[in-house]
């Protein structure tokens, strides 16, 4: 068990890495790479396979990179429940998180750490940080928008500024906080999506300080065989719903123009016209918020899709 920060003589705490995996065995050996190459800072790497094991994972790891530990939930279960098991099995008190197929840069950690130790919060946060979002067509910094701590975290995700996706962003590879705090504001594994924004609104429910390094500090590979749940714009009304009190109006207005309505765009033809309406629940939309509900809704998945890879590759006039 870890202490946390030292005063004396600073030494930073050793790290615990939990890397849930499933059927990606290339990637997942590129993320432990990358998690082993951290500077400055000692690590643990728990490999939490969200299924069954026959033994090629393990024996692969083994291999590769002895001294990695490797559990299996013995059935798919998701993977914040993968996190969460990788949690029990870790030996140190801070815990860093990393998708199988994300890496990490070799300073990440020790970046964090200095972040964390300055901003006086002692063991109670959440430490993230901006990424390289890198697709076959482009490859971007993200967030645009730095979250300030203090801010509501519904406010900052949700809250639409410009139509340009990368906004606002706490993406899960960028991860850094501690066992107290995963007590306090365990990731909901019932949920079938938006499991990490819930967690960063348990998280602040419980007092937890949110904190983001300036710095991209992971390159997250947005299209690379990532596995996506199916969008269901009903559970995300449902969700929040759940979750209103912690949303402002703006931000419920941000949510289903540019959120749901993507999502719904996406099922029945007649689900889009059911969206509109919710639009108007909280009062009349932003222009941006307007334009974002009107493209949703309009304009085919594929289209947004190469026409937000051909915006990201526009130069930027500094």
């Amino acid at each position: 068990m870890t202490k946390g920060f030292t005063t004396m003589s600073f030494q930073y705490p050793a790290v615990s890495v939990v890397i849930p995996t499933k059927d990606r065995p290339a990637l997942l050996l590129r993320a432990i790479s990358s998690s082993l190459s951290q500077i400055e800072v000692s690590v643990e790497v728990v490999v939490v396979i969200d299924g069954k094991d026959d033994g090629s994972v393990s024996s692969l790891v083994s291999r590769e990179f002895p001294g990695v530990k490797v559990i299996s939930l013995g059935r798919s279960m998701g993977s914040n429940a993968a996190r969460m098991a990788g949690v029990v099995e870790s030996r140190y008190d801070y815990i860093a998180f990393l998708d199988d197929d994300d890496t990490w840069v070799p300073r990440k950690l020790e970046q964090q750490l200095r972040l964390w130790r300055e901003s006086g919060c002692d063991t109670n946060a959440i430490v993230s940080c901006r990424v390289f979002a890198k697709s076959p067509l482009s490859e971007v910094v993200w967030p645009r928008l730095i979250y300030q701590k203090g801010s509501p975290i519904c406010d900052y995700l949700f809250v639409r500024k410009s139509i340009r996706r990368g906004e606002a962003l706490v993406q899960t590879s960028t991860l850094l906080t501690h066992k107290e705090v995963l007590l306090k504001a365990p990731f909901a594994t019932a949920l079938k999506m938006h499991q990490d924004w819930q967690f960063l609104i348990d998280a602040q429910i419980a007092g937890v300080a949110i904190l983001m390094h300036p710095e991209p500090l992971v390159t997250w590979f947005i299209e690379e065989n990532r596995r996506q749940t199916a969008p269901d714009w009903k559970f995300s009304l449902s969700w929040m719903g759940a979750n209103a009190a912690h949303f402002s109006d703006r931000a419920r207005m941000g949510f289903v123009c540019g959120l749901v309505a993507p999502c719904a765009a996406q099922g029945k033809f007649l689900d889009r016209f059911r969206v509109f309406p919710r639009m108007f629940d909280n009062g009349w939309p932003t222009p941006v918020e307007f334009m974002l509900f009107v493209i949703s809704i309009c304009v085919p998945h594929s289209f947004r899709k190469l026409g937000r890879a051909l915006i990201a590759r526009i130069p930027r006039v500094p």
